[in-house]
């Protein structure tokens, strides 16, 4: 059930990220929550399981909204 919670998780910040966040950017920056779920999976709860999350949701966010594919997963990895 807690896995299920996590990627519910990850999914809602993936859809409100592509769609809703570029409406807060202030300078042509917008809060990243994809990148904000990585620091607090790898910080604080499992660390395994989010990265597994992490990776997923940053290739197809890359896939769905970037221009290079892999980019936004490797950045994330990298954080994480």
């Amino acid at each position: 059930m807690r896995k299920f919670k996590t990627i519910v998780i990850f999914l809602i910040a993936f859809l409100l990220q592509g769609n809703l966040m570029h409406y807060f950017a202030i300078y042509g920056g917008a809060p990243n929550l994809l990148l904000a779920l990585t620091l607090y999976y790898t910080l604080i709860d499992d660390y395994r399981f989010g990265f597994g999350c992490t990776a997923v949701f940053g290739f197809l966010q890359d896939i769905c909204y970037g221009q290079l594919v892999g980019s936004s997963a490797l950045m994330y990895l990298a954080v994480g």
